[in-house]
């Protein structure tokens, strides 16, 4: 369960910058189809739906910034944070990997863990058990309805028409209603029903569900609501003339809905953003050539850059301290010539940050010398004539995932570097590396 628990958050860290960036689309194409906007959210439902190791689409023009922004290590003793941005990283990974400040801190980590998923799985299903309840009781307060022909309804307990149902949708009116408003309510909650609008938004209330903790999925959701049914607003008034537009924008202020039937009415005729869809009925006018144009472009720019993942960074070596011996029987020279190889070397360890790496003169000189002079006399170096250096790093592996160095589990590694080098030369060669 730990990992599918981190899985859930880091897909859901990366929906988030997919959902900011169809916001964003939503104020640059006021003036595009909006099924334009909705298909911009079904991508967003792909990336929050697809299992995660199916999506890790790798390319340069990803704008994701990290593709796993909580790392846990094997056991979930310790977590690693790598959001793309230096600065945080540094801040939490600080705290979290160091955990001075908590005592028996892999087991605190563990058990906050523990409590974590807990909780998410209690959210889920408090978010799908109120909803189906409130389901229950609403279709039971239904069935005083009466037919009024094929899968129409009359209702006195409703106030504003909706559909209800999955397999087979029925559209219930409330009793009250003026006969000028039932043809264009009709044709409204038939375009959804061609439309499958009744499915997706039950997907879609469900896909929040299993992410409840995230608000931006929950903004996600509710700006879903609103692009649907001007959606179906912009299909019905499409082919008609102004006065049959007034009076489509008449009917959607006379039958608003109250906001708190929101989930247990699936999709209703006048939910949410009645103002904005009266000004978009009244006002309607056929997107250009243009319009549209632009709006692919924007569609398959965001579909681009924000469903796919960037590729694995290579080997991080931006906040290194280095530790040398100023008693060393080299020169500063000489170790920083060392220094600079191994870093060279290490930038192939992807996903992997170096923290610290050290030369110290005492046991430099005598670690495993036999297995030095084998290693020179095979790179063609006398070796009595060959100088050896040992250099200690120490680093961290904050993804496994594929294209990465995927042999490491997460975690700290101390390993030693060994290198060689002719004497009278500066270039020196790396011989072996690993554990120590």
């Amino acid at each position: 369960m730990y990992e599918e628990f981190f899985n859930v958050f880091n897909v859901s860290i990366i929906a988030s910058w997919l959902i900011l960036a169809i916001i964003a689309a939503r104020l640059l194409l006021k003036k595009a189809p909006r099924w334009i906007i909705v298909l911009l959210w079904g991508l967003a439902a792909i990336r929050l739906v697809v299992p995660f190791p199916m999506l890790e689409i790798q390319t340069p023009v990803s704008l994701i910034p990290s593709a796993k922004t909580i790392s846990p290590t094997s056991g979930s003793e310790e977590i690693y944070v790598h959001s793309g941005f230096n600065v945080i990283d540094n801040a939490l990974n600080t705290t979290l990997v160091n955990n001075s400040f908590i005592e028996d801190s892999s087991e605190t980590i563990s058990n906050i863990i523990d409590i974590c998923i807990k909780l998410w799985i209690i959210g889920i299903i408090t978010c799908l058990s109120y909803t189906f309840i409130s389901f229950i009781v609403f279709k039971l307060k239904l069935r005083a309805s009466i037919p009024y022909e094929k899968n129409i309804w009359l209702s006195d307990y409703i106030s504003a028409p909706f559909i209800i149902g999955i397999i087979k949708p029925q559209i219930y009116l409330p009793s009250n209603i003026d006969k000028q408003d039932i043809e264009n309510v009709l044709a409204h909650e038939c375009a959804h029903i061609k439309r499958k609008d009744h499915v997706w938004k039950l997907i879609g209330f469900i896909i929040t569900s299993v992410y409840w903790f995230n608000p931006v999925i929950w903004i996600a959701y509710n700006l879903f609501c609103k692009d649907i049914e001007i959606a179906c607003d912009e299909k019905v008034v499409s082919k008609l003339e102004l006065p049959l537009r007034k009076s489509y924008a008449n009917s959607l202020v006379s039958l608003s809905l109250p906001k708190k039937m929101l989930y247990s009415c699936p999709l209703s005729f006048s939910t949410l953003g009645v103002k904005e869809r009266v000004e978009k009925v009244v006002f309607y006018r056929k997107p250009s050539l243009y319009v549209f144009i632009v709006s692919i472009v924007v569609f398959s720019f965001i579909g681009l850059c924000f469903l796919t993942n960037p590729g694995i960074a290579e080997g991080k070596v931006d906040n290194v301290e280095i530790n040398t011996d100023k008693n060393s029987v080299y020169s500063e020279e000489d170790i920083n010539s060392a220094i600079d190889v191994v870093i060279k070397d290490f930038k192939h360890y992807r996903g992997c940050e170096m923290t610290d790496i050290r030369y110290g003169s005492d046991g430099s000189e005598s670690y495993n010398i036999e297995g030095f002079k084998h290693s020179a006399e095979t790179l063609g170096i006398d070796p009595e004539n060959a100088e050896y250096m040992v250099l200690y790093v120490t680093f961290e592996c904050y993804d496994n995932t594929e294209g990465s160095s995927a042999a490491f589990n997460l975690g700290e590694y101390k390993w030693e570097w060994e290198l060689t080098r002719e004497k009278g030369t500066k270039q020196w060669i790396i011989v072996n590396h690993g554990d120590g």
